[in-house]
């Protein structure tokens, strides 16, 4: 199958990984993701979606207010427009969303599993608000390594946050969740 033959994000994962293959990781793309061609589709910069925001303080006020207050972004992703990066964008809405919807009832937990954790941000939002032993994130190499460097840099302690490698088919996952 060729790369132009990919359909939906298909293309956008396999060109992630071929440019990580090929260019490796550097630090310095995780704060530029808008030039980088590993961690381009991370940031996407809109502005705030009032429509999810009003459905997340409709499901539920109090876990929707303390997830608002949770501003503190990272850098990554905004080298260069650093004035911007506090700014409550697209991304942080649409993850508000989920979290209040995923933690509506409950916000006591054992495991925690993400599947495709992109860069990190919904385990920021939630991470003094949601009790959890461990949050578990499967994703690319690359992503992983881009997850590392934002949460290491917003969270003081990680130590509860486990990166497993999607790729990785030795992997039991039935004995670990």
């Amino acid at each position: 199958m060729s790369y132009y033959s990919l359909t939906g994000y298909d293309r956008i994962f396999v060109e992630g990984v071929n440019n990580y293959k090929k260019y490796g990781h550097f630090f310095e793309n995780f704060r530029d993701t808008g030039n980088s061609r590993c961690y381009n589709f991370c940031i996407n910069g809109g502005t705030i979606d009032n429509k999810s925001l009003n459905h997340a303080r409709n499901i539920n006020k109090e876990l929707y207010e303390k997830f608002m207050n949770q501003k503190n972004k990272g850098l990554t992703g905004y080298k260069g427009i650093e004035d911007k990066y506090e700014e409550f964008d697209d991304c942080d809405s649409k993850h508000l969303l989920m979290l209040t919807i995923l933690f509506n009832n409950n916000i006591d937990f054992k495991n925690i599993v993400e599947i495709g954790g992109g860069y990190g941000n919904c385990v920021r939002i939630a991470n003094n608000i949601i009790n959890y032993n461990k949050w578990k994130i499967i994703d690319l190499p690359h992503m992983i390594e881009l997850q590392n460097y934002f949460l290491k840099n917003k969270i003081s302690d990680t130590s509860n946050i486990e990166f497993i490698d999607g790729t990785n088919n030795n992997y039991e996952f039935k004995k670990t969740i």
